[in-house]
């Protein structure tokens, strides 16, 4: 299991797209739309044998706990966390370039653009991912 830490537009969905995309399942929040039933999937995903990335902002450490949790109970022994360190700005950027690509719909992106205060918001609360949480 990989869980991504970072802020919208920080890369995390381009980077599974890139890199990820041929071996692993994506699970995001945003296109399940419902918690509990992103649970419930990436659990079933698991039990299947399958790799699972978790393709959220992750900000905090509860939110990560629980994704942990899920794994060492489905048997998984290695779970990593991937910590996009983007800067505000090239989020802010990023974001503003997704705005772009859903209005000329030359680009194909993964996850829509959001408001600035989600962006703003994450940086000012979110928790820098550790070791200690129990990743491998």
């Amino acid at each position: 299991m990989l869980i991504f830490v970072g802020a919208p537009g920080s890369g995390k969905s381009t980077f599974y797209r890139e890199y990820l995309s041929s071996s692993h399942i994506r699970l995001n929040n945003d296109t399940i739309k419902n918690p509990k039933k992103a649970l419930l999937r990436t659990t079933e995903n698991l039990l299947a044998g399958k790799n699972v990335v978790i393709d959220n902002l992750n900000a905090s450490l509860g939110i990560r706990q629980t994704y942990i949790d899920l794994a060492k109970e489905a048997g998984i022994k290695t779970v990593r966390c991937i910590y996009f360190q983007t800067d505000k700005e090239t989020c802010l950027v990023n974001n503003d370039l997704r705005k772009l690509a859903d209005s000329t719909k030359g680009y194909l992106h993964m996850s829509g653009n959001v408001s600035k205060i989600v962006i703003h918001t994450y940086f000012k609360n979110h928790v820098p991912p550790t070791t200690k949480e129990g990743f491998t």
